[in-house]
């Protein structure tokens, strides 16, 4: 009767785990119609949400709009004005919040004309916004603003002027002076992302190029500010190849730096991106791995187990997939969150137990939307119950390249709906291995190089997508006669 009891607290937390793994309705912050795009959002100690995105008024005229949450992201309250521009187009505006509570926006002003565009700055401490301080006085055509607040409430604005990076702090109610990270030479510098850690040091990625170089050359960086010795130390190369937009970095829970970026993963046609991730474990970079093959827009949190999760938008044969990837022992595992024909700017956070993942998506008929989601994150997982959040295993196909016939492995550690389809690089659909229920167990599969019309497909890349209900994994195969 032990044994049997047993057994049935096993299945029955193992069932937990699977029912608490789900995320939940997309949630649709405005009604607004028309264009919204260039969400971002943070989370104060009472777990109020702020959100901030840019709406299209007319063309070369878009406001920004503020909205919250206090019931995790359920309902929202109608958006409101905080750019109060009568014309030009606000865009790219981003929220960080201090220790009391008060938020703290940046936003580029005027981003229709490139050449005079500013950096904007305003404050809300519960009652109401500050007017609006200009950070890039002097500097016109400063663009692609950051902002971060360390432990000791100073407020960093960072901003992009072609080939530079520079930025001030807020600090005793005053701006600094204007600083310059590298400034020693003609190499260009681009920030995507900054965060802080406990001691008040600023990690950073974003991409580089050196002197010489085209900007389709740039390689995903990472950059650290040292507080107590006031000092930007020598960046540290994250990619190979060329990288492109999605680049993001979290502080995990030893306040080390987690990283992910968007990375081809060869340097000759043809070409093929993948999500790529990385940590620092205190005294060496840990070797690259790559997460999921052709991806975009990469976002990273850590949880408190310590286990990175990552975010990103994929190519499907209907138009694009949001996909969240979690690390769980050695491999990484794929659910779909959303699909839709185009989902861009993610951004997600960890807060209490669950990931919070705000994003904006087409929607026929009213335009691009600002949609949040949630994910409950399962506590108190026992170490022998852990290998069932699994619901497959993906393996490199053989022989890779091939020529005339290749083998694809998998296993299933929980029965589903399945299919293992074959993709071109754009996403379209090439054939189809297997559409149909599978129970748990290894298979074995061979693809002879012929689309679904049983005609021999040419030489290149292609994908392999194996998912089971929700879940998905991704990776490529070359074939060449």
């Amino acid at each position: 009767m032990k044994k049997l009891s047993l057994v049935f607290i096993i299945v029955f937390s193992t069932s937990l785990i699977y029912s608490q793994e789900e995320w939940g309705e997309p949630v649709l912050i405005s009604t607004m119609l028309g264009y919204n795009d260039n969400p971002d959002f943070c989370i104060d100690t009472s777990g109020i949400i702020h959100c901030v995105w840019s709406h299209e008024i007319a063309t070369n005229y878009r406001k920004i709009y503020y909205s919250k949450s206090e019931d995790e992201g359920e309902t929202w309250t109608e958006p409101e004005d905080v750019s109060l521009n009568t014309y030009l187009w606000m865009a790219e505006p981003h929220l960080a919040i201090d220790t009391e509570n008060n938020l703290h926006l940046s936003y580029d002003y005027n981003a229709y004309y490139p050449d005079n565009m500013h950096v904007l700055f305003r404050k809300f401490n519960d009652t109401n916004w500050s007017e609006p301080d200009t950070i890039t006085t002097g500097m016109p055509g400063s663009d692609h603003n950051k902002i971060v607040i360390d432990n000791n409430d100073r407020i960093y604005v960072f901003w992009y002027k072609p080939e530079k990076i520079y930025y001030r702090y807020f600090e005793n109610n005053t701006w600094s002076e204007i600083f310059c990270p590298y400034n020693d030479s003609n190499d260009l510098y681009f920030l995507a992302k900054v965060v802080s850690d406990n001691s008040n040091n600023l990690h950073c990625i974003g991409r580089y190029v050196e002197e010489g170089q085209s900007v389709y050359d740039n390689r995903a960086i990472y950059f650290k500010y040292n507080y107590s010795n006031i000092l930007w130390q020598e960046k540290h190369f994250l990619s190979e190849n060329t990288a492109w937009a999605g680049s993001d970095i979290c502080m995990d829970n030893n306040q080390l730096p987690n990283l992910s970026w968007r990375e081809p993963t060869t340097e000759v046609p043809p070409y093929n991106d993948a999500t790529f991730y990385t940590y620092f474990n205190g005294t060496n970079w840990m070797p690259n791995e790559i997460v999921v093959e052709d991806p975009k827009y990469q976002t990273i949190a850590i949880d408190s187990y310590n286990r990175p999760h990552i975010t990103n938008q994929e190519k499907t044969e209907n138009g694009v997939q949001l996909v969240h990837y979690q690390k769980l022992q050695d491999d990484w595992e794929g659910q779909i969150v959303d699909t839709g024909n185009n989902i861009t700017d993610l951004k997600l956070i960890y807060y209490k137990n669950k990931l919070f993942l705000l994003y904006d998506r087409y929607r026929t008929g009213y335009g691009n939307s600002i949609i949040f989601s949630k994910y409950n994150i399962p506590v108190n997982i026992p170490e022998n119950t852990i290998k069932y959040y699994y619901a497959n295993s993906l393996k490199q196909n053989y022989p890779n390249p091939f020529d005339t016939e290749t083998t694809i492995h998998f296993y299933l550690n929980k029965s589903g709906y399945t299919t293992l389809k074959i993709l071109d690089l754009q996403g379209r659909l090439v054939n189809t291995l297997i559409n149909g229920y599978k129970a748990k167990g290894g298979y074995s599969i061979k693809w002879n190089g012929k689309d679904k019309n049983g005609k021999d497909v040419k030489n290149g890349l292609y994908l392999y997508r194996l998912q089971v209900d929700k879940r998905c994994m991704t990776r490529s195969l070359q074939l060449v006669k």
